[in-house]
């Protein structure tokens, strides 16, 4: 015989509802979880990329004041920018890519590796 009572199919309710409650309650904890993930792996690309253009901000600078004034000082602050722009320039993705960020960075990287050969060919020539 079944269990039809009043008790019996609000016992069963209750069960179900709960049950479901927490299978919608986990489905949420692991989307907030990978939305907090993709907005921190997002801050830390932006992060690195602010300090990328900072670095070859400097350098620019650098190398216009050697430009026009040729003193020591800028010579050396443009090679030590140089240098801090070619360690970053490591961390940058290093062959083409489907995924746009990828190929986003690669880009960076020829662009960068770019300005530092005219960099390099007009210091050599200003010399």
């Amino acid at each position: 015989m079944k269990n039809n009572t009043l008790r019996g199919r609000l016992a069963f309710t209750f069960s179900s509802t709960v049950a479901g409650i927490a299978l919608i309650c986990s489905y949420i904890i692991i989307v907030v979880s990978l939305i907090v993930i993709s907005v921190t792996n997002s801050y830390q690309s932006n992060e690195f990329l602010n300090d990328y253009i900072s670095t070859l901000l400097s350098m620019e600078k650098s190398l216009s004041s050697y430009m026009d004034v040729r003193s020591f000082e800028s010579i050396d602050e443009y090679y030590t920018y140089r240098s801090e722009l070619e360690d970053l320039t490591l961390l940058l993705y290093q062959r083409p890519s489907n995924q746009e960020e990828l190929l986003l960075e690669y880009k960076i990287m020829r662009m960068a590796h770019s300005f530092v050969a005219y960099s390099d060919r007009a210091l050599a020539s200003r010399r």
